[in-house]
C-alpha cells in the first residue's frame, strides 16, 4: 500500500516541472488527491480490521445459527431424558407389581416365556404410548433376562419390546409409521402391528455398552434422576445409526432390573437440524463427544445438509483459534472445517458438545472470491475517478481557454521567451499582454473586449464591502494581507471573494487577477473605480 504512495510523489513532481495545459493538470491532480484519498480510506479499513477480519465475520454469523441451535439441542435431549425417567418409573411400577402379585424375582425370568409375555403386554401399552407422544424415532425396554439361557452367546440377548419408526424420510417425514422392531410376536399381532423387516425376539446388548455399566451400578447410585446418553450405535440388520437413552428399571429394593429410553437415529436428527445455508456455504451441526483435544463424530450424530456434502471422517483434531476452531481429519488433513462448539449439559458422565461445521474449503472459496471482488471495486473506482476528473477539469478550464483563444485569434506574434508558469494557458495570455505593453496603440480583439466590457458592467452588482476588498485587489495587495486593512477576519475576507467571484462570473482569484492586469496594460484601470 505505502509502495502505491510513493509512486505518486514522482507524479507529483512531474506536473509542477512539466508544462502541462491547465486541464490536464487539474485533471492529474484530482486523480492524485481523489486515488490517494481511495488508498488511505483503505489503508484505515483494513487497519481496523474491515477486509482482513473474515474469522470474526464468520465466527459472529456461525454464533447466531449456533447459539439457537445448542439451546434447542440442549433443550431436545433434556426434554427425551425427562420423559424417560418418567417411562421408567411407569415400567418400574408394573414390573414391582407383577412381581409381588406373582412373588418372584428377576432370576425366574429366565428361561420363562409365560412370564415374560404378561410382562411385555403390560409394558406395551407405556413403550407405544410414549413413543406417539415424544420427538424420536423409537421406544424399547429391555429386560435383565433371556427366554433361552441354553442359546449361544446367551449373556448378550435379553428379552426385549422395541418399536420403531421405519418411513422417516425427507419427503414424508409426518407420517411415519410403527413397527415392532423387537419382541414376543404374539403381542404385536394382538395390537395388530406390523413385525420389522430386522425383527428379533430379543436385543443384542453387546451393542449398548451402556447397559452393563447401569447393570453394575451400585443399587444406591441409581437414583430417580439416573440415566445415560449411549455413544452412537449402529441398529442391528439396517444402515441407519442412532443414540440411545438409557434409563434403568428398578425392582421395590432399588435393583437393576432392566433399562428403557428412546431411540434417536441419525435421520431422524437431519430432519429435527437441518443444514444452515450462509453466504459461506452450507454448514452442518453435529452432536458428539469430545475430550477438547479431539472431536469423535463416530460417537454422535450428524446434522442435515443444504448440499450434498458428507461430513467426512470420523475423527478429528481440534486448533483452537481466536474466532473460530479448526477441525482438521485424523487421517487426511486434507479434510478440514472450520466452526465452533458448545459443552451441552445432557449427561453427567460424558461430555457432549454441539458443534457447528463449515466445510474451510468453502470458506477459503469465499475469502478468494471476496478478495476479487474488493479488487474490482478497486479497478472500477479508479476508472471511475479518471473520468470524473477529466469531467471536472474539463468543465472548470473550458471558460478560461475560451477566454484566451480569443487572445490568440487576435494575435500571431511571437511568444514571450521569458520565466514561463508551467501553465500553457496563463503564458500564452502573458505573452499577449506582453505584446500589448509593446504596443500601446493596439486595441483589444473586438470579441475579447466584450468580455472585458461584461466584466465592468458586472462590478455594479458588488456591495460596498465587496467594492473595498476588490479595489484593495487593484492596488496589488493579497488576500492574506486583507485582514489588518479591513478588520474583518480571513474566513470572513474568503466569503466575500466567492460572493466577488459568482458576480463577476469568475473562478479564482487567479482569474480576477488576470482581468485587473489585462485591463491596466489596456489603459482601462480607471473604469473599474
Amino acid at each position: 500500500m505505502f509502495t502505491k504512495l510513493k509512486r505518486i510523489k514522482p507524479l507529483l513532481k512531474a506536473t509542477k516541472n512539466q508544462n502541462f495545459s491547465m486541464q490536464r493538470k487539474l485533471m492529474i491532480y484530482l486523480i492524485v488527491i481523489l486515488t490517494a484519498f481511495f488508498l488511505i480510506l483503505t489503508v484505515v479499513l483494513t487497519f481496523f480490521g474491515i477486509f482482513s477480519d473474515n474469522d470474526k465475520q464468520l465466527s459472529n454469523i456461525i454464533n447466531v445459527y449456533h447459539t439457537d441451535v445448542s439451546k434447542n439441542i440442549n433443550k431436545y435431549c433434556n426434554n427425551l431424558s425427562a420423559r424417560g425417567i418418567k417411562l421408567a418409573k411407569d415400567l418400574s411400577a408394573e414390573y414391582n407389581e407383577l412381581a409381588e402379585l406373582s412373588d418372584i424375582e428377576l432370576k425366574d425370568f429366565n428361561d420363562s416365556p409365560y412370564l415374560i409375555k404378561p410382562l411385555e403386554e403390560k409394558f406395551y401399552i407405556h413403550i407405544n404410548n410414549a413413543l406417539q407422544s415424544v420427538n424420536c424415532s423409537g421406544a424399547y425396554f429391555i429386560l435383565d433376562a433371556t427366554v433361552n439361557s441354553q442359546i449361544d452367546r446367551a449373556e448378550d440377548s435379553r428379552s426385549s419390546l422395541y418399536l420403531r419408526y421405519v418411513n422417516i424420510n425427507v419427503s414424508n417425514p409426518v407420517t411415519p409409521y410403527i413397527t415392532y422392531y423387537r419382541g414376543i410376536p404374539d403381542i404385536a399381532r394382538v395390537y395388530g402391528i406390523e413385525l420389522h423387516n430386522r425383527w428379533n425376539l430379543e436385543a443384542d446388548i453387546s451393542r449398548i455398552p451402556e447397559f452393563n455399566k447401569l447393570k453394575h451400578m451400585k443399587s444406591e447410585d441409581l437414583a430417580d434422576e439416573t440415566y445415560i446418553w449411549s455413544k452412537r450405535i449402529s441398529i442391528a440388520g439396517t444402515w441407519e445409526n442412532a443414540m440411545i437413552l438409557c434409563v434403568p428399571i428398578r425392582d421395590a429394593r432399588n435393583r437393576f432390573v432392566g433399562m428403557c429410553g428412546f431411540e434417536v437415529s441419525e435421520l431422524y436428527f437431519m430432519l429435527l437440524y437441518p443444514g444452515f445455508k450462509s453466504d459461506y456455504g452450507s454448514m452442518t451441526t453435529v452432536l458428539a463427544a469430545s475430550d477438547g483435544r479431539e472431536l469423535n463424530l463416530s460417537t454422535g450424530l450428524k446434522g442435515g445438509v443444504e448440499d450434498t456434502y458428507p461430513v467426512a471422517g470420523e475423527k478429528f483434531n481440534i486448533i483452537y483459534k481466536k474466532y473460530l476452531n479448526i477441525y482438521k481429519n485424523e487421517s487426511s488433513y486434507d479434510t478440514s472445517y472450520v466452526g465452533i462448539q458448545k459443552l451441552l449439559d445432557i449427561s453427567e458422565y460424558d461430555k457432549w458438545y454441539s458443534v457447528t461445521l463449515l466445510p474451510i474449503d468453502n470458506y477459503n472459496s469465499y475469502i478468494f472470491l471476496r478478495r476479487i471482488k474488493l479488487a474490482a471495486v478497486g479497478i472500477i473506482t479508479l476508472i471511475v475517478v479518471a473520468v470524473l476528473s477529466a469531467y471536472m477539469s474539463n468543465r472548470f478550464v473550458a471558460p478560461i481557454v475560451d477566454n484566451l483563444q480569443l487572445l490568440r485569434e487576435e494575435s500571431a506574434a511571437s511568444r514571450n521567451s521569458g520565466r514561463k508558469s508551467g501553465i500553457l494557458e496563463i503564458d500564452e495570455l502573458v505573452n499577449f499582454l506582453n505584446l500589448k505593453s509593446q504596443n500601446s496603440d493596439e486595441k483589444l480583439p473586438p470579441k475579447l473586449e466584450k468580455v472585458v466590457d461584461k466584466f465592468i458592467e458586472k462590478l455594479k452588482d458588488l456591495s460596498p464591502q465587496e467594492r473595498i476588498i476588490f479595489n484593495y485587489y487593484i492596488e496589488g495587495h493579497d488576500m492574506e494581507s486583507l485582514p489588518g486593512l479591513t478588520y474583518i477576519s480571513l474566513e470572513t475576507i474568503k466569503k466575500h471573494n466567492l460572493n466577488i467571484y459568482k458576480k463577476l462570473g469568475i473562478n479564482s482569484l487567479d482569474e480576477l487577477i488576470i482581468y485587473i492586469d489585462l485591463l491596466k496594460r489596456c489603459s482601462r484601470i480607471n473604469e473599474l473605480y
